[in-house]
């Protein structure tokens, strides 16, 4: 996933991610791209998370643990990876090793990611769902367990949060830079020569029509037609007034069903064994 990429994953195409998040990486990517960067502002740093290059799986007495940190694309390079992203590949290569391995009784998804890209992600979610059918998984978080990651959350058996953690953020959408007023104020004109009236709407320069932005809001609506479908699904306690795009902190997400209950790590790790012991 190189610099360019991840510019082109989250502009002009839908998002699941926090905006905020959204826009530190952008920040990051154009000064990386421009060659403003600093070695110490990737996207690990803004993020606080650790660099991913060598995460993997680690298997506890029976219980896998599977990072899913950062943001969240359907795979990653090395120097992606050291700025914080992690691949969707790589965790479901951990999950299929996970359901494999007769020594692991239980998935523990230790989840700090503030969500990503749209591809991968529904089909990964389901098949996190469906391992939870075969093994019991608990999806953990003590910072953040948004947008994408709360997608790959929903499915697990329980979900456990800290106190002060940031859950949910269901929902999706799509950003790009109009600046063609700011163009032609400068005296700039951009000249677009193409075929197919909706072929590149949201380029920069040029304003988009009616038609583009209603095939954008399009595009959005059906992934979170997707997205509230399988919330709904796995957590149907929780009311469609919690899936409007918010996040709550973990002490409040219980009252909404958008979590199983508040702890602390050691706290996931112990509904996880007892998971295990009732499946016995």
């Amino acid at each position: 996933m190189s610099m360019t990429h991840v510019l082109t994953e989250l502009w002009c195409k839908p998002s699941l991610i926090v905006p905020e998040m959204h826009k530190q990486i952008c920040r990051i990517v154009h000064d990386h791209m421009t060659g403003s960067a600093h070695q110490d502002n990737g996207c690990a740093a803004v993020f606080e998370a650790p660099a991913q290059a060598d995460a993997e799986m680690q298997v506890v007495d029976g219980v896998a643990v599977i990072p899913v940190q950062g943001v969240l694309d359907k795979s990653v390079n090395a120097m992606a990876a050291q700025s914080g992203a992690t691949g969707l590949d790589a965790i479901e290569a951990m999950l299929g090793k996970a359901l494999l391995d007769d020594s692991v009784d239980g998935i523990l998804l230790d989840v700090n990611s503030p969500g990503g890209s749209v591809t991968g992600i529904p089909e990964l979610a389901k098949k996190i769902a469906a391992a939870a059918t075969v093994k019991p998984v608990v999806a953990f978080t003590d910072t953040m367990m948004a947008s994408a990651a709360y997608w790959l959350s929903a499915g697990a058996s329980a979900i456990v949060a800290s106190e002060s953690a940031n859950v949910g953020s269901i929902g999706v959408y799509m950003a790009f830079h109009d600046t063609s007023r700011a163009n032609e104020m400068a005296g700039v004109k951009t000249i677009l020569v193409k075929a197919g009236k909706f072929k590149a709407a949201g380029i920069d320069g040029i304003e988009p029509t009616t038609e583009q932005i209603d095939m954008m809001q399009e595009s959005v609506d059906k992934i979170a037609g997707w997205f509230n479908g399988f919330v709904a699904q796995n957590r149907s306690a929780m009311p469609a007034s919690a899936r409007e795009g918010q996040t709550f902190f973990g002490i409040d997400a219980v009252a909404v069903d958008m979590i199983d209950r508040v702890g602390s790590a050691d706290d996931a790790m112990a509904e996880l064994r007892a998971m295990i012991e009732t499946r016995k």
